[in-house]
């Protein structure tokens, strides 16, 4: 008898698909469990130090009332401590420097005393924490609100050291250890760091959710301390190289640039408890002595506006992020240039530009325009440094060009201008009665919402300055309301938050060049050797008004009507050709050659067109961020509007530049001269 053929149903095909799907997913993660190359993360965990910070984890209690919190007694500490095999002294036999207590604000000769300080630290922080201790409902120094009042119970805390933590030893397959009396004590001083900074980091019970909490708390555990907030850099990846920037003596002064200005030392950027200090020292400029050598950590806002000590520039950590490459040893271009070279695949017609060499903050070279085979880097050979009798790799040391003197100027003029009347008071610019009267009537009582500075020697293009500031509202704008939220006026249109509209505004603010052109403009007319002659014959002619009196008074329907040649009767006009030339020669229009979107960017680490940094490795692009620069007669190009080029093309016709002239497009009271100009290319000109 013949069977029928019964052709499947839809969720028999779909369950089919789904057996396949899955049978090719499970192939395709077990090759590339075995045969795809993964980096490896260079962290680490100290176990010790994580298994003492969990023996917290019960002591932090819920407290039913303030009665039940009992401050911490140094007697009652040192008689419960008893039991370590080091108990807590009476007195220490090294005093305590004046370093030590800016570190450590609870340092003391009585380690019990030592110890008390730290826990009512704890104590404070968590009862800060508690929503119910303010009314206006905002947060603490960025920690999120907690229902209850939570404090540390001395007794739970002992009994957790004598124990062991015995789910951190679970968790890492160890195990079961008692917890040496020293390292709990200095996680008692480390969660006590920074008026308890850390507790804002843990994990609370209370505002975790139910299917976290059934994981990870136990029945009566409040907190939980994970262990991805006390992971660091893998300590023996090497030594990052340090940030420098000021001269020592007078070789800054010899470099021919800032020589008014006091010579001050060489500063290096390090954490607040500049932790990386002997290794700056170490590897410190050639000629500066110790002496001559300050190490400066970068503050946050509110840090950089409390006074008018040295500080890097805004945002240096995004500014220098491509040189961290060369900088962090455990990198892979600082293994690239350390250890020998790697090799760019052959491509076709790469516009690949290769360091020959890199020194310490240093790059040079160039590309034949080939890129076939070429080298990333040539091995700078190893670059270590002896660190504790151990010989470490050592990252390349960045220089930076910025004078400190120069950066504490435009710094705190920024500031001023953006409403901080302590810069205002040590710029001197408090006695001046103009400003006070303007910024009196001003909101937040600022000149402007945002102010910018950038500092340039002309002859070398070193950036020596880079002043940024904006107002609280300015930053709300952009960032939304922070911890310390104001009131601000309503906008007229919806905020977009953008972090990235904070970043340095003397580097990462583009703006309209506005008559910053009008220079550029008057060179372009004065290369012409017969404009240059007539202007000095009509310098005598009463009713001639001469071009400086024009750029003083910052007159652009004038420049206008000598760029398209109002003297020759707007004919046969060639000046737009010889301002496109002068930017040129100012450095504007970088890159402008060829449409791309690169036009008129510059490499701000090394001053050169960022068109030349186009390479086919882009696994490992080229050092250097790259910001605007300027543009001038250029236009879109006609296949992408993203891409910019130099304009070609300066024809125009006499009659429309005239009517532009004459404001016959400007429908406005007054003199309308170019505004509304209509004539299409002309606009572009314009």
């Amino acid at each position: 008898m013949m069977q029928t053929y019964e052709r499947p149903s839809l969720l028999q095909r779909a369950l089919g698909v789904f057996v396949i799907f899955t049978v090719f997913l499970a192939l395709f993660l077990w090759a590339g469990k075995f045969f795809v190359h993964r980096p490896v993360e260079e962290r680490y965990l100290d176990l010790r130090r994580m298994a003492a910070l969990r023996t917290f984890e019960r002591a932090i209690v819920p407290l039913t009332s303030p009665s039940d919190y009992v401050a911490p007694e140094a007697e009652r500490l040192r008689a419960q401590f008893a039991f370590c095999a080091d108990p807590l002294p009476q007195t220490r036999r090294e005093p305590v420097s004046a370093r030590s207590r800016r570190i450590n604000a609870c340092a003391s000769v009585d380690a019990a005393q030592e110890l008390a300080c730290h826990l009512d630290t704890i104590n404070s922080r968590l009862n800060d924490m508690n929503g119910g201790a303010r009314s206006d409902g905002e947060r603490i120094g960025g920690d999120r609100m907690l229902g209850a009042r939570y404090g540390v119970n001395v007794d739970k805390w002992i009994d957790a050291i004598r124990r062991g933590d015995t789910e951190a030893a679970a968790e890492h397959s160890e195990k079961q250890q008692a917890i040496s009396c020293r390292d709990a004590m200095g996680a008692a001083r480390e969660l006590a760091a920074g008026g308890g900074k850390l507790l804002g980091l843990l994990a609370w019970r209370e505002r975790s959710p139910r299917n976290a909490v059934a994981r990870h708390f136990g029945p009566e555990q409040t907190v939980k301390v994970a262990s991805h907030i006390m992971e660091q850099r893998n300590p023996w990846g090497g030594v990052p190289g340090c940030i420098y920037y000021g001269y020592a003596g007078s070789d800054y002064g010899k470099a021919g640039s800032l020589e008014t200005l006091s010579h001050s030392k060489v500063l290096f950027v390090t954490d607040k408890r500049q932790a990386n200090r002997q290794s700056c020292l170490a590897m410190r400029p050639s000629g500066t002595d110790e002496k001559d050598l300050s190490g400066v950590y970068q503050r946050t806002g509110r840090e950089r506006q409390s006074d008018g000590a040295h500080a890097p520039p805004e945002s240096l950590d995004v500014i220098l992020a491509d040189l961290d490459n060369i900088r962090l040893p455990w990198k892979d271009l600082f293994r690239a240039y350390t250890e020998g070279p790697l090799q760019l695949p052959p491509v076709e017609e790469s516009m690949a530009k290769v360091p020959s060499n890199v020194r310490q903050g240093e790059a040079s070279g160039e590309g034949d325009g080939s890129g076939a085979g070429k080298a990333v880097a040539v091995a700078h050979g190893p670059n270590r440094l002896v660190r504790q009798k151990h010989t470490v790799d050592a990252g390349f040391n960045v220089h930076l060009t910025i004078h400190p003197g120069a950066q504490r100027i435009v710094q705190e003029m920024s500031a001023c201008y953006a409403g901080d009347a302590g810069a205002c008071q040590r710029s001197g610019l408090v006695g001046d009665k103009k400003f006070d009267d303007f910024t009196r009537q001003m909101y937040e009582k600022a000149a402007v919402r945002m102010a910018a500075v950038a500092l340039i020697d002309v002859p070398t293009g070193r950036i020596e300055a880079l002043g940024s500031a904006h107002t609280d509202c300015y930053r709300q704008e952009f960032d939304g309301p922070g911890r310390d939220a104001v009131v601000c006026p309503n906008l007229p249109s919806t905020p977009r938050y953008e972090p990235d509209r904070l970043l340095n505004h003397a580097l990462f603010t583009d703006a309209l060049p506005g008559s910053i052109v009008k220079p550029i403009l008057a060179t372009g007319f004065l290369g012409d050797p017969k404009y240059r002659r007539k202007i000095v014959a009509e310098r005598v002619s009463a009713d001639f008004i001469r071009l400086q009196d024009e750029l003083k008074g910052s007159d652009s329907v004038a420049f206008l009507n000598r760029m398209f040649c109002i003297d020759t009767g707007w004919a046969n006009c060639d000046r737009p050709r010889a301002v496109q030339q002068a930017a040129l020669q100012y450095g504007w229009d970088l890159g402008c050659a060829q449409a791309s979107f690169r036009c008129g960017r510059l490499n701000v680490l090394f001053g050169y067109p960022d068109s030349r940094r186009i390479r086919q490795d882009t696994a490992r692009m080229p050092l250097g961020a790259s910001v605007m620069m300027g543009r001038l007669l250029t236009e879109p190009a006609p296949k992408k509007p993203a891409d910019f080029q130099a304009m070609r093309n300066f024809s125009f016709e006499p009659g429309q530049a005239a009517a532009c002239s004459r404001g016959d497009f400007y429908a406005g009271t007054g003199k309308g001269g170019w505004r509304k100009c209509r004539q299409g290319h002309l606009v572009y000109l314009e």
